[in-house]
């Protein structure tokens, strides 16, 4: 039966600090024969099965973003609606602020999530003042757009 083959199972083995797989054959020897009698051989591991061995450390989330341009773009992304929900965090009422939560920005538009209609209703007579604070701040010409999150 040849290495690989679909109904050999070969069992890991670790000998002499290296990791080996076993092949069992179904006569007691080695494919090529070289081994008549013993039960099986043991052939070096590919190196796809020795990076199973390797111990990996843990990583924070602020690393793994860092590693991966797709997270890191995300990453910013949110960052960035933050910074904007931040800023205009003074002119929300104290009693609202719970209520919005800042959301995707898309160029020019930003999102505000709020939960409830009423406040909804409310924020959107402050979007002139919100829009003017995030001009004052950097955020030049920003679209605001709400999106009512309803209960479940």
């Amino acid at each position: 039966m040849a290495c690989g083959s679909a109904t050999e199972i070969p069992k890991i083995v670790k000998a002499g600090g290296r990791a080996w797989r076993k092949i069992n054959t179904p006569n007691g020897t080695d494919p090529a024969g070289t081994n008549a009698g013993k039960p099986g051989i043991l052939a070096a591991l590919p190196f796809q099965y020795l990076v199973m061995n390797r111990r990996f450390h843990p990583l924070t989330l602020q690393q793994a973003a860092e590693d991966s341009p797709t997270l890191a773009s995300l990453m910013a992304r949110a960052r960035d609606a933050s910074e904007r929900l931040q800023a205009i965090q003074e002119l929300i009422p104290p009693e609202m602020r719970s209520a919005v939560q800042a959301g995707p920005v898309e160029g020019d538009s930003w999102c505000l999530l709020v939960r409830g209609s009423a406040a909804a209703a409310k924020l959107r007579q402050l979007v002139p003042a919100l829009q003017a604070r995030l001009k004052s701040r950097g955020w030049a010409d920003v679209s605001l757009r709400l999106k009512v999150q309803t209960r479940h």
